[in-house]
């Protein structure tokens, strides 16, 4: 693949789209440290940047919401609080045992936030409607402060009212980090994003800011064999 370079600023979310197999998900991948780039650099904060492990990602703090909240995300036998919590079970910890006061404090503070529809935080996670699951597979990286969140498909199977729920939380939490959002439908990037990217065959082939955006420019970049891009 050609290479490419991508700057993502703070308080600016950026959407990335393309067909599948473009790329979006091993560019995920390579920022959360769930593999390494074929080549090249990545910097946070001006400092280099490698993480070995998502546990190394988290802790530089870049976070990502991966696609599926069934498979990847959500745990079925858990409660609300308990699927919130997991990230950062240690910031709830009293000698090794879970403080279930600061757990629900802290769930309670986040279903308020995302606008989680349910009758408590220990209520069992698949008792929650499809758009509901997804508000609390995001908020659980909402919790806390992060330098990059990438959101991989957050829209993906939930209704068009949690969509613009989720999509006005992800801008109004925007200010002190980078945000890029992995998408497949261009509406949906028109929707959240300051600034869009194409990619195609592992290789940025279109930057566009949303103003008075050419969706015709957008969809052809989208649609187009670039030759010479996987040389």
């Amino acid at each position: 693949a050609r290479p490419f370079d991508l700057d993502l600023r703070a308080n600016e979310v950026v959407a990335v789209t393309g067909l599948v197999g473009s790329g979006k998900a091993a560019l995920a991948a390579a920022l959360f440290g769930l593999s390494r780039p074929a080549a090249g650099t990545m910097t946070l904060d001006g400092r280099p940047y490698a993480p070995a492990s998502p546990r190394a990602a988290i802790a530089k703090g870049v976070f990502m919401v991966p696609r599926d909240r069934r498979a990847n995300a959500l745990l079925a036998d858990l409660d609300i609080a308990r699927n919130l919590s997991l990230p950062f079970l240690r910031r709830h910890a009293r000698a090794s045992f879970v403080s279930r006061r600061s757990e629900g404090a802290m769930a309670a503070r986040m279903v308020r936030e995302m606008g989680v529809v349910c009758q408590g935080v220990r209520d069992p996670v698949l008792t929650l409607s499809g758009g509901n699951q997804q508000k609390v597979a995001v908020g659980r990286w909402m919790a806390e402060a992060s330098r990059l969140l990438v959101l991989d498909e957050p829209f993906q199977g939930v209704d068009i009212q949690a969509r613009r729920d989720l999509g006005a939380k992800i801008r109004a939490t925007a200010r002190d980090r980078a945000t890029l959002v992995l998408v497949a439908e261009i509406d949906e990037a028109v929707e959240i994003a300051d600034r869009i990217l194409v990619l195609s065959e592992h290789a940025v082939v279109g930057e566009h800011r949303n103003e008075a955006l050419d969706l015709g420019a957008v969809m052809r970049q989208v649609t187009e064999v670039h030759h010479g891009a996987s040389a």
